[in-house]
């Protein structure tokens, strides 16, 4: 019987249109939304009972060919008259609803990354408190999210990265700006051992105001080992290098060194042999071969070491070995130091 005059704003079609018209009128039937025709029903029982309500969303064809969507409040009353009647209020609502599909479909898709990545996802409020913790925190850290949920991160903070990651929370509070590069932290797994990981954060604000900082890091545990291990395997081929080049050096200086034992052997041997067998001279040559001859013998082990020498094995009477070698000490130690042999005679050769 009434239909406002803004509904050819709201629907593309003159209000003339409708008056007269039935709620089951080809003008109203066609233009609703096919998933949505039960609103007819409820609409059509509003007249039937004074004071009867009902409260509907439903999508309606504009006159455009667009869908809008429109929530409808009805109430049925009673005329002074008696009559029955029913008054329907309806607005446009279709940004509300668009605006709420996508804030639902931004919470499933954000759902949905945030349960199927192999990243660790946590939310934490203003004072550093877990409010939301992905499912990955059970394989990460062995804690499963109702777990963390309401606790304190830092405590299972690496002693030695607490300061600097409070530090960055707190600039993540303060600061909409995101982080360039990631942190490298630790954390501490449920059975004891310690995770690295790698990741940064950013803040928002939730509709009621409160200041949140989702962060989003990666575990890179395997990695660091790999790397720690590449670094080990790095040291040790330097090391090997310098090595081999100590043992091209050896080899150098002991064929040199022996140069230079030859002749002091053959004069020696040749001076012994021109002295006769009472010439106090002949202990102090004798000394002279003795200790050249272990110097060769040095020279014969750098070649060794060198891999130039030709390797060749004897028995040995360490006892004996000892005593000589001592002979060499008794010469190089300090004057006031004492030194005592104590060798057991007749030991099995090596």
């Amino acid at each position: 019987v009434y239909v406002s005059p803004n509904c050819e704003t709201l629907l593309g079609t003159p209000a003339e249109a409708y008056i007269g018209r039935a709620l089951d009128d080809p003008i109203v039937v066609e233009r609703l939304h096919p998933d949505d025709f039960g609103i007819i029903a409820q609409l059509a029982a509003l007249p039937r009972a004074s004071g009867t309500e009902a409260q509907i969303e439903y999508r309606y064809r504009h006159g455009d060919g667009s869908w809008r969507w429109f929530e409808t409040k009805g109430r049925g009353y009673r005329t002074q008259g008696g009559e029955l009647r029913a008054l329907i209020i309806s607005r446009d609502v279709t940004e509300r609803v668009r605006a709420q599909t996508q804030l639902r479909e931004s919470e499933e898709r954000y759902r949905v990354l945030a349960e199927t990545t192999h990243d660790l996802v946590i939310e934490l409020d203003s004072e550093g408190k877990v409010v939301y913790v992905s499912p990955t925190s059970l394989s990460s850290l062995g804690y499963a999210p109702a777990q963390m949920r309401g606790t304190l991160p830092f405590a299972l903070i690496h002693p030695d990265d607490v300061e600097r990651l409070a530090a960055a929370f707190l600039e993540r509070v303060a600061s909409s700006e995101p982080r360039r590069g990631g942190t490298v932290f630790r954390l501490r797994h449920r059975d004891g051992s310690w995770r690295w990981f790698e990741g940064g954060g950013v803040n928002y604000r939730t509709a009621r105001g409160d200041t949140r900082v989702v962060a989003v890091v990666h575990d890179v545990t395997e990695q660091r080992r790999a790397e720690e291990e590449r670094r080990r395997l790095e040291d040790w081929i330097r090391q090997a290098q310098k090595l081999e080049s100590l043992g091209l050096m050896a080899g150098g200086i002991a064929h040199d060194f022996n140069n230079l034992l030859t002749p002091i052997l053959g004069e020696a041997s040749l001076a012994l042999m021109d002295l006769p067998p009472d010439s106090p001279a002949r202990g102090r040559l004798e000394r002279i071969q003795k200790t050249a001859q272990r110097a060769s013998t040095l020279t014969h082990q750098l070649l060794d070491y060198a891999g130039r020498g030709a390797r060749s094995s004897e028995s040995l009477d360490l006892s004996r070995l000892v005593g000589e070698v001592g002979e060499l000490l008794a010469t190089s130690v300090a004057p006031r130091a004492e030194l005592h042999h104590q060798l057991a005679p007749a030991l099995p050769p090596i």
